[in-house]
């Protein structure tokens, strides 16, 4: 390597140690130029006057070419090029894959038509952020991985399959020079709430802080867009109102010779024919915030994801217990709670506030909590009402009146509630 070849792949960054191999796109030390280019040209380098300096504000990940022209663009171009060819394997495996989404066929086809824009977008809108993830889980063997293997084909070096030692792993550099992620097997329930945290961080966040080994953190621009694969019944948990998430639970294995086909197509240009099919797609009707649909899938998954407070509230609420839905004192309703625990095997309930506090999240406008109280000339002590929607006192009756009765008239239904199930009673 000449010295004219050293000074323009290499550049120091300003107020440190660091340098930046720009051909390679990687960061090193000098210790480590030095082993690379041999110690002559490494103190040649260094006392070259004409050397490459940056500032680290000038070392950025940006697809769309759009930086400064005294910028290192750590992107350099997608490996693939798109070409006419065939790809209808490729494309059956995928309607393979959402065939059981939804129970209408216009359902289906919606949610096929979401996710071949969503592939599209990126592509067509390069180093596009999409707001939205894909899940897709089932048993083992339906093609998942295939599929979006051959589609990560596309990006190359830019795209990478991650999985739980990647997530827990102090260093992230993975997430660097990515438009492309697959989580494969990754697990962050409610449970684990700092790769729960992280997850949707990664998903959504405009920025990622990128740690590398024996190198600083440092700032870069988020462009990956990330499609979870897993063969569990639930592979992330999911809030009731979660907007992020698009989820395909897939059919079982094919026993055709689909995956065959698929495999010798994308040695025969399906990969690059398929790339072509998405830049031709109409996407005047989707954006990168484009709402995923409601799968019966998520449905599923967003169930399996609520806390027992949730899921008890959920059951009180759409009257699917043995008890009424009145308006009742929220020691009440956490005596119900208790019953409802030992019943359904949770062990380990939560306390009277955190229990309420679960409720009220969930519950939103479908109950409310009121404190009343007796006047100053009154015993009794003050009562605090969990109160459906549509629920109060009628005019002329005063609250804390209304709140006895409504303790009053629960009692009765609580304790048949608590002593219905064998082995209730205390």
């Amino acid at each position: 390597m000449g010295d004219s070849d050293v000074v323009i792949r290499y550049a120091l960054v300003y107020g440190s140690d660091n340098i930046w191999d720009t051909s390679l796109m990687i960061p090193m030390k000098p210790a480590a130029m030095r082993l690379a280019i041999g110690n002559q040209a490494f103190k040649q380098w260094i006392a070259n006057p004409s050397k490459l300096v940056v500032q680290p504000s000038q070392i950025v990940f940006d697809p769309t070419n759009r930086c400064r022209y005294d910028c290192i663009n750590l992107f350099t171009g997608l490996p693939t090029y798109p070409e006419d060819g065939d790809c209808a394997d490729l494309t059956a495996l995928l309607v393979h894959l959402v065939s059981e989404s939804a129970d209408t066929d216009k359902g289906i086809t919606e949610t096929l038509n979401f996710v071949l824009d969503w592939l599209a977008f990126p592509l067509q809108n390069p180093g596009a952020k999409m707001a939205t993830a894909l899940i897709f889980h089932g048993p083992q063997g339906t093609g998942k991985n295939l599929f979006f293997e051959a589609y990560a084909r596309i990006f190359g070096e830019y795209a990478a399959v991650i999985g739980q030692a990647q997530l827990e792993s102090r260093y992230n550099d993975w997430a660097s020079r990515k438009l492309f992620l697959i989580g494969d097997e990754i697990v962050a329930s409610n449970e684990l709430t700092h790769h729960k945290n992280a997850l949707k961080s990664y998903v959504t966040a405009e920025t990622v802080q990128v740690e590398t080994k024996f190198q600083p953190v440092r700032t870069e621009k988020n462009h990956a867009n990330f499609v979870f694969l897993s063969n569990d019944n639930r592979p992330l948990a999911l809030e009731r109102d979660d907007r992020r998430h698009l989820v395909i639970y897939c059919p079982p294995k094919r026993v055709d010779d689909l995956y065959t086909k698929v495999r010798d197509s994308l040695d025969a240009g399906a990969v690059e024919a398929f790339y072509a099919n998405l830049l031709q797609r109409d996407l005047s009707d989707f954006h990168a915030h484009t709402l995923p649909p409601m799968t019966k899938a998520k449905g599923e998954l967003i169930e399996l994801g609520l806390r027992p407070a949730e899921r008890f509230a959920r059951e009180w609420i759409n009257k699917e217990l043995e008890l009424p839905l009145w308006p009742c004192s929220t020691g009440q309703l956490y005596k119900s709670f208790g019953r409802w625990c030992r019943v359904n095997g949770d062990r380990l309930p939560p306390n009277q506030a955190n229990f309420s506090a679960a409720v009220t999240r969930y519950a939103h406008t479908r109950l409310s909590r009121k404190t009343t109280s007796p006047s100053p000339s009154e015993l009794g002590a003050p009562i605090v009402l969990w109160l459906p929607s549509g629920t109060g006192p009628v005019e002329g009756v005063r609250w804390y009146d209304f709140a006895r009765e409504c303790v009053a008239a629960f009692e009765g239904p609580l304790s048949r509630f608590c002593v219905s199930s064998p082995g209730d009673q205390q």
